[in-house]
């Protein structure tokens, strides 16, 4: 079978300086020449040898980095016997898995993940200079490894070999070259010389390392397990002879006991002697035994078991209880939450830090009560247009798109809902399609979530017929907090995602040429965009041209509260994607604010000095619209100016995130268990004082770096945690280790008191 390898796959050893080779393109054959497979870019080769060519390749969509090996043409090869191979190397951290196995240009391709860079720690990877890390390459850095080292990599070799050979295949050619390293871990690769355990020994493997007597298949990979680990520890593979017969000069005390292991895996022993696979691993890692945070953890374990055990339940059921505690102590029926969120937004949030917020990606053309609509609609010439008659306003609208449009904005966003049909529709239209011609995109404004199988949102019929994108404006108000959030997409029942505004403005400022599809990844905490076209002649058929991904703050089912006097069209279950909103400060936001006058009666040169390569938002100021948001301290403030902070955290990737639920777990873990090993390790101290007061010390200390700590990270980092969870567990634990160390004390002096009397 063939696999990826990052060394030459001929069978002599590799150059003396244990550096993979590489083929250079000069070098291909016409046969080894990149071929096109679908949904891959071939970049650079990486290994070659007689059964093909290893090329670094990058996925066309996800654009990740893999390796993929193309088999010479000539090889007559089994696909089937290729996925047998393929299951039985599978689900296993030590073999190297084949993620894909095809077919492309009459060529059989193998498609698997790419090895850690030998030349360097950067993830960031150069197609010009990568190869990959085998043990060929990593073992000459070091000169040689110690016992314990080569001890703990060989385990790692035996457990992959175990698994081949409990699904009864062989790998047929173990050796350094054929190792590889995935993310610090050590994995077989290469199985161009596998095969079943019965089959008849093959012709071909490594020199020095391929027995050349009878022995099956497996004890061949077992000797040539033992002369890997020989090579380890800077032996040479002629070395093995003399380690058997007693010859083997200079072998220092410590490497005693893994040379035992080697003479078993290579002798030819009796049955009851010899080692298997997973008789190797553990033998290998007994030797590596204390060595490493988890030996010590191990053996700290053993000494102190009780101890341990006593920690881990405290810890667990001060976890438990603290979570079920916090909804109802600092969610529902207290304000301790949104206190603590106002405190730590004091400090300093990320997007408003200092009051220096500004607002750089976004215009917003206001109309407000003053704007003289029936003037600027005269001096344009334009008849019919009434500001008593709110629909003719869209003809003023429509020559207000058209002077935009040679001002070369990178999107344009009607913050204005164009619900009713009106006879001014067409005019409207016609400067919405002058708009999208010019190459700006064009967001029109829905209130609310409409049904995915409707045909259309609720807009007017001909403004939607243009093919302007649309969104939901709508936002939730904390009413503790007055927090503003967002909701960014919608989902339901499984469909296509509903973006809301700010989302379809950002989509529409970078690809106005592209149509968008949304979607929430909720395990990652982000909207996902793909923009995509019809595909030519193939109306039916999506060509996707990009993704991009969002972050979210929080991702969860909708729950419908009790009503309150407004529907935006959400239902219970729906997986709702949200954003937290800082609203800038008052100046930067009037900074960004023109007056619709002004930008209508501009010039040409003036209009595009204001909006050129800027998302605008034109939104209704006046009383009669009532868009108005309620902060709370910061008073009200008009709804597109919360849309422009929006869409303003979007462009400029100011996300506020809300911290994990595992994330929070884990703290909560750790803080409950320092507070109950504190207790335990002063348990016998004689001073009450020392006794009862390590956990009171304890958990005041861990409250208030919880509480610190969550406010410097929301300040620092874009992510708010709430250190309730961990408050309410570590406070538990100090209760209950302080009950438990009161009780052993009773415990204690009953104890004492009943063998006095009897004595």
């Amino acid at each position: 079978m063939h696999h990826y390898s990052g060394e030459d796959e001929t069978r002599p050893d590799p150059p003396p300086s244990g550096e993979p080779s590489s083929a250079r393109p000069d070098a291909l054959t016409d046969a080894d020449r990149p071929i096109d497979i679908p949904d891959y870019d071939l970049l650079a080769p990486i290994g070659s040898g007689g059964f093909g060519v290893v090329w670094l390749a990058r996925n066309r969509h996800v654009r990740n980095f893999t390796a993929i090996k193309v088999l010479s043409p000539y090889e007559d090869i089994e696909l089937a016997s290729i996925k047998l191979i393929q299951n039985a190397v599978s689900n296993h951290p030590n073999l190297t898995p084949l993620e894909h196995v095809g077919r492309a240009d009459g060529r059989l391709y193998i498609v698997m993940p790419l090895a850690d860079n030998a030349h360097s720690v950067n993830p960031l990877i150069d197609p010009g200079a990568y190869r990959p890390m085998t043990l060929a390459s990593f073992v000459p850095r070091l000169g040689r490894l110690d016992a314990a080292e080569a001890a703990a990599i060989g385990a790692e070799i035996a457990e992959g070999l175990a698994h081949m050979h409990a699904q009864g295949v062989a790998h047929g050619d173990v050796k350094p070259q054929n190792v590889l390293r995935f993310k610090g871990t050590w994995a077989l690769g290469d199985y161009s010389l596998a095969s079943f355990a019965e089959a008849q020994v093959a012709k071909g493997g490594t020199p020095g390392y391929t027995p050349t007597d009878n022995r099956s298949r497996i004890h061949a990979d077992l000797r040539m397990l033992g002369v890997t680990l020989l090579a380890l520890i800077g032996r040479a593979p002629g070395d093995v002879d003399r380690l058997l017969d007693g010859t083997l000069p200079g072998v220092r005390a410590e490497d005693a006991p893994l040379m035992a292991v080697i003479r078993r895996l290579c002798a030819q022993t009796s049955p009851g002697e010899r080692l298997s696979a997973a008789d190797a691993a553990a033998s290998l890692r007994s030797l590596v035994g204390g060595d490493g945070v988890l030996g010590w953890l191990r053996e700290w374990v053993r000494r102190n078991g009780a101890d341990a055990a006593r920690v881990a339940a405290v810890a667990l059921i001060s976890t438990a209880l603290g979570l079920a505690l916090v909804r109802p102590l600092a969610f529902e029926n207290t304000p301790l939450n949104n206190w603590y969120w106002q405190w730590a937004r004091s400090l300093g949030s990320p997007a408003i830090a200092g009051g220096t917020h500004r607002i750089d990606n976004v215009r917003v053309i206001s109309m407000h009560d003053g704007t003289p609509l029936d003037a600027l609609a005269q001096e344009a010439g334009l008849e019919g247009v009434s500001s008593a008659d709110l629909r003719s306003l869209r003809r003023l609208h429509a020559e207000f798109c058209r002077r935009l449009a040679d001002a070369a904005p990178r999107a344009v966003v009607w913050d204005i809902i164009f619900r009713a049909e009106s006879e001014f529709d067409e005019d409207l239209a016609a400067g919405l399609v002058t708009l999208m011609e010019r190459g700006v995109g064009v967001v029109v404004t829905s209130y609310g979530w409409p049904d995915p199988s409707a045909s259309a949102p609720p807009l007017s019929p001909r403004i939607w017929e243009t093919g302007a994108r649309w969104g939901s404006n709508h936002v939730f108000i904390d009413t503790r907090s007055r927090a503003v959030w967002a909701p960014m997409v919608v989902q339901r029942d499984r469909a296509s995602g509903m973006p809301s505004v700010i989302l379809a403005a950002h989509a529409a400022a970078v690809r106005p040429d592209a149509w968008t599809e949304v979607s929430i990844d909720a395990g990652a905490t982000e909207a996902v965009l793909r923009y995509w076209r019809p595909v030519p002649r193939r109306p039916e058929q999506r060509e996707i041209i990009g993704e991009e991904r969002i972050a979210l703050t929080r991702v969860g089912e909708f729950k419908r509260e009790p009503a309150t006097g407004l529907d935006p069209g959400l239902r219970d279950g729906d997986l709702l994607g949200q954003r937290l909103i800082d609203v800038a400060p008052d100046s930067a936001l009037a900074d960004a604010t023109i007056s619709y006058e002004d930008a209508f009666r501009a010039s040409p040169d003036g209009l595009r000095s204001m909006v050129r390569d800027r998302i605008v938002i034109i939104g209704d100021f006046r009383t009669l619209a009532g868009d108005i948001v309620d902060l709370g301290d910061r008073g009200l403030v008009p709804g597109p100016h919360v849309l422009a902070s929006g869409v303003e955290s979007v462009a400029s990737q100011a996300a506020m995130r809300v911290a994990s639920f595992p994330l929070t777990v884990a703290l909560a873990l750790a803080g409950a268990a320092v507070t109950a090993g504190a207790t335990v390790r002063v348990r016998t101290a004689r001073a009450a004082a020392v006794r009862f007061g390590a956990p009171i010390v304890v958990a005041t200390a861990l409250t208030c770096v919880a509480m610190l700590g969550g406010a410097l990270w929301y300040s620092r980092a874009d992510t708010f945690l709430t250190p309730f969870p961990i408050v309410i567990a570590v406070v538990l634990a100090a209760m209950i280790t302080l009950l438990l160390v009161a009780h052993g004390r009773r415990s204690g002096a009953g104890l004492a008191a009943t063998q006095g009397a009897h004595a």
